[in-house]
């Protein structure tokens, strides 16, 4: 969790050449998925929020239109393999094209690996799944020439926390599935990466326990 702000501007990816390019995000309607959605915006991308909860998706593009921007919002839950196809349809009927796909899309709880029985990980593994595949398999016959795909996964896909056995077995689907996806989509000219971003402070602060809030501070630092 890092407390220094972005000195950038919003639009400092205008240079980037990503004028006019239409991505969907997956979990646009709040957190890293909302910051990514209001900074492809800035910087002229048409942005699909496909998100769980209509009404943070409804909220994201209200701001992006407030701001003279073009968004549509799709309710999805990446749990079901038709919200994937709606999503792509929609943002191909929409808009003619598919340049990006971000998913941002995450499930937690606090579950402690030695519990007998592990409900929450028999539903946020194979979540964190369909997220990635799922969604970009749909959306593969509609990338253009300048696609790109981009799975977050977290540190915890890589490292150890307490009370994580949900959570961590997650994370490290969409590394691995990124890796799979980069081999074999090479052939197609489509990148797939994965960012891990560090430790940062949202609303989900609620699942970390107070009194480790400072040493996760630390080691974002």
């Amino acid at each position: 969790m890092s407390d220094s702000v972005d000195p950038r501007l919003p639009d400092w990816m205008k240079n980037s050449a990503i004028d006019g390019f239409v991505a969907p995000v997956v979990g646009g309607g709040c957190e890293m998925g909302a910051a990514t959605a209001r900074t492809f915006s800035t910087n002229g991308v048409k942005v699909v929020v496909a998100n769980l909860r209509k009404s943070h998706a409804e909220q994201m593009v209200a701001e992006v239109v407030k701001h003279g921007n073009q968004a549509i919002t799709v309710t999805m839950d990446v749990a079901r393999q038709e919200n994937s196809d709606a999503a792509a349809r929609t943002t191909i009927e929409t808009y003619r094209r598919l340049d990006a796909l971000v998913n941002t899309s995450v499930m937690t709880s606090l579950r402690d690996a030695r519990e007998p029985r592990p409900p929450r990980l028999n539903r946020s593994f194979p979540r964190q799944q369909r997220a990635g595949a799922g969604t970009c398999l749909i959306a593969h016959p509609h990338n253009s020439p300048s696609s790109v795909i981009v799975h977050v996964s977290s540190l915890a896909g890589v490292t150890g926390y307490g009370q994580t056995a949900a959570y961590r077995p997650s994370k490290v689907a969409p590394i691995i599935l990124s890796r799979q996806m980069a081999l074999e989509w090479a052939i197609d000219n489509i990148p797939v990466n994965v960012v891990i971003p560090i430790t940062i402070d949202t609303p989900l602060r609620h699942t970390v326990r107070p009194e480790i809030l400072p040493s996760r501070r630390d080691r974002s630092r």
